[in-house]
Order: structure tokens, then C-alpha cells, then sequence
């Protein structure tokens, strides 16, 4: 099979999809590589290291989507992208379809009858998401540290330090989700100093979650009481709930306009949870609404894609592996997980998740 990754052109993204040395095990499979010129670049590898892997380096991202029989990529297609989209082109990487309301990627992807598989939909059978937990775990430590960040004078903030200062209050910090992210997020806070309140509604988790978290914790249970009495005396919150396709508002507009002036805000889980954000760029991260800094960029990992992209690398390759090896059918034959992850094939929405979050009535199962 005739495999590819391209440049990512999403704002501030630094990741790519095929680290040189995975390039080298999709080769020594008996495979081809293409790679966009400079795709590696933001992540320290240059075209040279994919050369001497066997790889073919491109001199456009065209290029690469024409010759490819599979695309992998790290987030999702945009617009420039939809032309290049071939029909029965594999295409992989975190569309977040299920999540955000994008209409005009999923007609592209039926127009071009594109089969589209979703990493963050991948889901073994102990419920565990492969892709999203290493770049949940660093979205979790971003986003403590950017809070930490952000409450500093020079960045708008009211001139805070978390904690850890003899004599002073440690700050009040509030973490939404007791995912990878949650978890992540409160124990880096904890580290800094914070006095952290973990919101979580599953009460299995919440239990665990009580053993295991720092002194410095407090996990509770998620009800609108406790938690408007918690925003009103917090300097930080982080959203971290993956949101459904059904994500109802967690946290109002009244909520955060009860939180201290110069509070600070990042949302992780997206903006369908807190009424107040929308998405950013690394470009252009904040903004202030209700007196509160708001920060709701979706690929912070991108910051740190020394760390994130072979992180990633290392759940991907086998599934690229296994898909060129194998091919597609086969494969979602053989692996549910694939299966659960497939959102558009020959023509057809084949997706529960996305059909329910992006208004679709007309979607298919197919059965293998």
C-alpha cells in the first residue's frame, strides 16, 4: 500500500503523522511512503531523516494526497484540503466530527468518497480511547502551567502565584472531568501549589479518584450548587469534560461572570461546555469575556511536539501497520475498534456519534 503524510496546516500545529523511524517499519512492511517536504519540521525531523528511512519526499502536499492510497494525518482536514480527498482514499486522523458541528468536512468527505476513520473514536474494550490518552495526559500538564501563566501580570492576569509561598493563600482552582485530562490538570496543580477542587459525575470514578489524587485535591461530586459556590471564590478553571454529541452548557455566562475579576479559563473539553468560550488559535490564544481571560485552543499538544508527536506515533504506526498489511476491510473485520472509529465510507456516513452531532438522519451501519 502506497502510504502518506502531509504538512499540517491547521494554526500552530507542529505535529506530523509519520515520524522518520515509523516511515522506516511502513517501509521495511514492503510499503511505500510519501512525505510532504518539510512536514517533519516543527517536530525536529527534516526531509533527510525520512530519505534515509526509504521514504519519498514530496514537493507538495497535492502530491502526496494524489499518490496515496492512505492519508495520515494529526488533526482534521480543512478546507484547502477537501480537493485533495480521492475516492477510497484512507483517511486517518482526530476529526472530532462527534464533537463539533462541521458540515461542510463531512460533505467533503461524502463528495469524495473518502473512508475517514477518527482517532479520537477509537475505543478498546476496556473503554480506553489509545489516541486521546497521551495527548490527554499533555493537554492536562498545558493546561495548569498556561493557567499558571496567565495569572501573571506581564500575560493580563491579576498577579497571582498559585501557591507554595510561605505566609500566602494558595489560589483556588477548579478542574471540570475526571478524565486523563482532569487527572493530569489537578495533579499538576496541586504540584504548583493550588488549592484544587476536581468536579466529577461518575461516582465509580469519583471514588477512585478520592485515593489517589494529592492532599491538595478535593474530589466531589458535579452538581450546579457546588459548583457555582466553587467559581465564585476560584482564580482558575479548567473545562475539562469530553464533551457528547448531546453536550449540554455545564457552566453559564452567570457562572463565569460571578468568578474574581482576572479570573483565568481554559477549556480543554470544548466550547459547547462553558457558554462563554469558543475556540482560539495559538496565535491568537486569548480573549477576555464576563473579566475573565479565556483560553480554548483544541491542539495545545502542538506546543510541545518533541514529546507529542512520537507519543502519538506510538499508538498510530501499529494501526497504519495493521490497515496497509491488511487492508481496510479486512481490518475493520477483525478490529472493532476500527470499526467504531469509521465515519464516512464509499459515499455514506456510517457513524452513529457523528450523525447525532451533526444532524444527520441518514446514516447506515455496515456490517462486516
Amino acid at each position: 500500500m502506497r502510504v502518506g503524510t502531509v504538512k499540517e496546516i491547521k494554526n500552530g500545529e507542529t505535529r506530523v503523522g509519520i515520524t522518520p523511524e515509523g516511515a522506516a517499519e511502513i517501509v521495511r512492511a514492503g510499503h511505500i511512503v510519501y512525505v510532504e517536504a518539510g512536514c517533519g519540521e516543527g517536530s525536529g525531523f527534516g526531509d533527510d531523516d525520512y530519505r534515509s528511512r526509504g521514504a519519498i519526499v514530496c514537493k507538495s502536499a497535492d502530491e502526496v494526497w494524489s499518490n496515496s492510497d492512505m492519508v495520515v494525518k494529526v488533526k482534521e482536514i480543512l478546507p484547502p484540503e477537501y480537493p485533495m480527498l480521492r475516492e477510497r482514499q484512507i483517511l486517518i486522523a482526530f476529526l472530532h466530527l462527534a464533537e463539533d458541528y462541521n458540515p461542510a468536512m463531512l460533505k467533503a468527505l461524502l463528495s469524495a468518497r473518502t473512508c475517514a476513520l477518527a482517532l479520537e473514536q477509537i475505543v478498546l474494550p476496556d473503554g480506553t480511547r489509545p489516541a486521546i490518552v497521551p495527548m490527554s495526559e499533555i493537554a492536562g500538564y498545558l493546561a495548569a502551567v498556561t493557567a499558571a501563566q496567565l495569572l501573571q501580570r506581564t500575560h493580563g492576569g491579576p498577579g497571582l502565584v498559585l501557591g507554595n509561598v510561605s505566609g500566602v493563600l494558595p489560589v483556588r482552582a477548579v478542574v471540570l472531568g475526571g478524565g486523563i485530562v482532569g487527572q493530569t490538570a489537578a495533579r499538576t496543580l496541586a504540584g504548583l501549589g493550588a488549592d484544587v477542587v476536581l468536579f466529577e459525575v461518575n461516582h465509580s470514578v469519583l471514588r477512585k479518584l478520592s485515593g489517589l489524587m494529592p492532599p491538595n485535591v478535593k474530589v466531589v461530586y458535579s452538581n450546579a450548587f457546588d459548583l457555582k459556590h466553587a467559581l465564585r471564590e476560584c482564580r482558575v478553571l479548567i473545562n475539562a469534560i469530553y464533551p457528547k454529541p448531546d453536550q449540554r452548557v455545564v457552566v453559564s455566562r452567570e457562572m463565569v461572570r460571578s468568578m474574581p475579576e482576572g479570573s483565568v479559563l481554559i477549556d480543554v473539553g470544548g466550547s459547547t461546555t462553558v457558554e462563554t468560550s469558543r475556540y482560539t488559535t495559538l496565535s491568537d490564544p486569548v480573549y477576555v469575556e464576563e473579566g475573565v481571560l479565556h483560553y480554548c485552543v483544541d491542539n495545545t499538544p502542538a506546543l510541545v511536539p518533541k514529546t507529542s508527536t512520537p507519543a502519538l506515533a506510538n499508538v498510530t504506526l501499529p494501526i497504519i501497520l495493521a490497515l496497509a498489511g491488511r487492508g481496510l476491510q479486512e481490518s475493520l473485520r477483525q478490529d472493532r475498534s476500527l470499526r467504531n472509529a469509521l465515519v464516512t465510507y464509499d459515499g455514506e456516513l456510517v457513524n452513529e456519534e457523528v450523525a447525532m452531532r451533526q444532524g444527520f438522519e441518514d446514516w447506515h451501519a455496515v456490517n462486516w
